[in-house]
């Protein structure tokens, strides 16, 4: 049976349960505008801030792209042409125009286009267009080139689909990404040891590889052996700095170690760098509550308990660590909401993992991811409904129900456009199927009778 804690991954980072899907922006990396893409796409240069689209986004990104097509056009020898397609794939807003306007445009665009393409409806939540993106861009180049699997790897990991991540990565036994992609995966299934293994051969081949240094000490952290991990942690931070970069992570998990050995002193100070370039970190918003509350103050240990449910409230230990605190100040009243929540909570999260270990053993079977979709949707946790649906598609594309099942769930978030471009992309797939015709037919009736004006 599936650990219940799996669910909770599914969640979506920064997204807030219950909002709609207007609000979903994955973090990581400087979200820009459309506009500001088109500048760069046109040799301006640096990106600047833009106002948000308006009523001519379509057009706009149509030129977006018009513009860097016509820069691999009129100079395709360039080794910098890809650097503008990139910066637009990796940082600009993943925006319904923007996407569709990239994969019209992707074939213009350059060995890169179908990659990038990709890359973009990850960032955009649109796994199953970007799987076939990224096969897209895997035919047009040479069989050894692992980064359209090792992208389709990490999209299918995200979507915790771990059989089919490790496939993509497998293809390229001797690529150094798509071996720590293994590795993820294989820790992920507690699969450890065969992990570490992947991970000491990265080493030996390149001993500074910070991802593979990272990656290490989470594994020595998972078995309890964190206090062998602080070393190559210590060191890595020093080297890359303790907010940037891959040392981003790594100041963290080294701060989160400290917390558990019960050295608080040298943990602060690392979670108030990770928090001053990264505010939306829930768990650092816990690990520095914990702290405060080890250290005597109470006030402050409350404050950060709280920015941490307000991050996520799905953060469990925070609404329990603050609960805790309030009983002990004397503060009933406020903190038996927190333990009653808490617990509601919890069993919500335990059915989820049950469900979620159902649908696993019958990955097959439409029942069963089903039954677990609608209990997230039931439960007001859009987000992981919507991860949930996303992932039972793309591991049976060729069952049309799935597809109207993801199409709910998007109308159940607000997502009326969205659900929409998934029934008529579905109705693409399965013309000729009589039954799953008049069903999708019927999805979209019922969806422009209830779509707003």
């Amino acid at each position: 049976m599936t650990d219940p804690s799996l669910a909770r991954s599914f969640r979506i980072p920064g997204f807030r349960i219950g909002s709609p899907i207007s609000r979903i922006r994955p973090i990581g990396g400087v979200v820009v505008q459309i506009a500001a893409a088109a500048s760069l796409a046109a040799g301006a240069g640096a990106m600047t801030q833009a106002p948000p689209p308006g009523p001519n986004a379509a057009e706009t990104a149509r030129e977006t792209v018009e513009a860097l097509a016509e820069r691999f056009a009129g100079d395709p020898g360039a080794p910098e042409r890809n650097r503008p397609l990139w910066a637009l794939a990796r940082e600009a807003a993943p925006t319904p125009e923007l996407m569709d306007a990239l994969v019209a445009g992707a074939d213009r665009l350059g060995p890169d286009g179908w990659l990038a393409t990709g890359v973009l409806l990850r960032r955009g939540l649109r796994p199953l267009d970007a799987l076939e993106a990224f096969e897209r861009a895997r035919a047009a180049r040479p069989p050894a080139d692992p980064a359209p699997d090792v992208e389709a790897g990490r999209l299918l990991a995200e979507l915790r689909s771990h059989e089919l991540a490790l496939a993509r990565f497998e293809r390229h036994p001797q690529a150094p990404a798509a071996i720590h992609g293994r590795a993820v995966v294989l820790a992920r299934l507690r699969r450890h040891d065969e992990a570490v293994t992947l991970v000491e051969g990265l080493l030996a081949r390149d001993p500074g590889n910070p991802a593979a240094l990272l990656l290490r000490a989470e594994l020595l952290d998972s078995a309890g052996r964190g206090s062998e991990a602080l070393a190559p942690l210590r060191s890595l931070v020093a080297t890359t700095g303790a907010a940037g970069g891959a040392a981003g992570p790594a100041a963290f998990r080294l701060a989160r170690i400290l917390v558990t050995l019960g050295e608080h002193g040298d943990a602060r100070p690392l979670l108030e760098a990770v928090l001053a370039t990264g505010p939306e970190n829930a768990e650092a918003w816990l690990a520095l509550a914990r702290v405060r509350r080890a250290e005597g103050r109470p006030a402050d240990a409350e404050a950060a308990y709280r920015r941490a449910l307000a991050e996520d409230p799905a953060l469990g230990e925070a609404r329990f660590g603050l609960a805790q605190l309030l009983a002990r100040e004397g503060r009933r009243e406020e903190s038996a909401p927190l333990f009653e929540e808490f617990e509601r909570r919890k069993a919500i999260e335990d059915e989820s993992g049950r469900l979620l270990g159902e649908a696993e053993l019958r990955p097959e079977e439409f029942g069963p991811a089903r039954a677990f979709v609608l209990h997230a949707l039931r439960s007001g946790d859009f987000a992981l409904a919507l991860r949930g649906a996303q992932r039972f598609l793309v591991e049976v594309p060729e069952d049309f129900e799935r597809h109207l099942l993801l199409a709910r769930v998007f109308v159940e978030g607000g997502g009326h456009g969205e659900a929409r471009r998934v029934l008529e992309r579905a109705l693409e797939r399965f013309r000729g199927t009589e039954a799953a015709v008049r069903r999708l037919e019927a999805g979209l009736a019922a969806l422009a009778r209830r779509q707003p004006a």
